[in-house]
């Protein structure tokens, strides 16, 4: 079972791969509401990104099932990357109620 989600998610966007696991990390120690302003922080920047529109590209409308992620590895996704989707928006924040 490890073995098949380990090749499941080596298919996956390294970049992605490597802000659900930075998220995991810093909602362990977060409340709820500082969880969903991080969300919104980095849902804002993917939907900007590459990532986000080649994955629909590869399995919704190409249907050929061949993303070509940007970066193409986790060893190229940066912490400099990472902590950029983290930070706050220039733009505005989540106002929560």
């Amino acid at each position: 079972m490890a073995g098949k989600t380990a090749t499941t998610m080596r298919t996956k966007s390294p970049l992605s791969l490597k802000l659900a696991l930075a998220q995991v990390r810093f909602g362990a120690g977060a409340d709820f509401a500082t969880c969903m302003r991080t969300e919104f922080r980095i849902v804002s920047r993917i939907i900007h990104g590459h990532d986000f529109f080649e994955g629909v590209r590869a399995v919704i409308v190409d249907k050929d099932n061949r993303p070509v992620w940007q970066p193409a590895t986790l060893a190229e996704v940066s912490e400099a990357e990472i902590a950029r989707h983290f930070a706050p928006l220039a733009d505005g924040e989540l106002a929560l109620a």
